[in-house]
C-alpha cells in the first residue's frame, strides 16, 4: 500500500491522534447505516395472493481489521479462500498484498486506508411468499371458513459491494467478543415454509 502524506510534514503517521493533531489521517466513512429503506409489494387474484419484501441500507462504510478482513491479520492465521488474491511476482496486480508473517493489525498494508474499507451497503430479498385460498364453495363442504395453502422464502437474495463472504447486516462488535472475530459468523441463512392456514 501506498500512503499519501496529507498534511505534507514528508512523514506518513497520525500524529498525536488526537481531533487537533491526526497526522495524515482524515474521515474515510461513516458506520452509521443511512438511507435505510423498505419495499414491499402484494397482489391478490382470484384467491391466488403474493407479497414480496425487500430491505437495504443505501450508504454505509466500515473499517473492521479482522481475520476475515486482512489475510495474515496474526502470525501463523490460516487465510480463507476469497484472500487467495495476493501478490506474488506473476500477480502483481492482486486485491491483497503479499503476506506477512508478521502482525498485520493496523500496521504496514493495513492502516486505516480506503483501499479495504467496506461498503456495508445492500438490498436484500427478506421475504416472498405465493398463497392460494380456496374457494369458499369448496370449503364449506368441510364445514369450514377459510383454508389457505401457501410457501414463503426468507432471505433468498441480496446484492452488496462487499470483498468479504459476510452478511452486511452484521454489526462490527458486539460485548465480549474480541474484533478480531468480525465476520466469523454463521452464513447466510435462507429458509423456506410451506403451511396451511384454517379458519373454523
Amino acid at each position: 500500500m501506498k500512503y499519501k502524506d496529507l498534511n505534507g510534514d514528508t512523514a506518513i503517521n497520525n500524529g498525536r491522534n488526537t481531533v487537533a493533531d491526526h497526522g495524515d489521517m482524515r474521515v474515510i466513512g461513516n458506520s452509521t447505516p443511512r438511507y435505510q429503506y423498505g419495499i414491499r409489494l402484494g397482489a391478490n387474484w382470484k384467491g391466488v395472493d403474493f407479497n414480496i419484501f425487500f430491505r437495504g441500507v443505501g450508504k454505509r462504510e466500515l473499517w473492521a481489521p479482522s481475520m476475515m478482513t486482512i489475510a495474515g491479520f496474526n502470525p501463523g492465521d490460516a487465510m480463507y479462500e476469497h484472500q487467495m488474491d495476493y501478490w506474488t511476482p506473476s500477480n502483481p496486480n492482486a486485491f491483497y498484498p503479499r503476506p506477512s508473517n508478521t502482525n498485520q493489525t493496523a500496521t504496514q498494508n493495513f492502516y486505516p486506508q480506503t483501499k479495504y474499507l467496506m461498503d456495508m451497503s445492500y438490498l436484500r430479498l427478506k421475504n416472498v411468499s405465493l398463497g392460494y385460498t380456496l374457494p369458499k364453495r369448496l370449503v364449506e363442504r368441510a364445514r369450514l371458513q377459510n383454508l389457505r395453502i401457501y410457501v414463503s422464502g426468507e432471505n433468498l437474495w441480496e446484492k452488496d459491494n462487499l470483498f468479504v463472504p459476510i452478511d452486511p447486516e452484521v454489526d462490527f462488535r458486539y460485548a465480549g467478543i474480541a474484533t478480531a472475530t468480525f465476520g466469523r459468523n454463521y452464513p447466510y441463512r435462507r429458509s423456506f415454509a410451506f403451511g396451511v392456514q384454517v379458519s373454523l
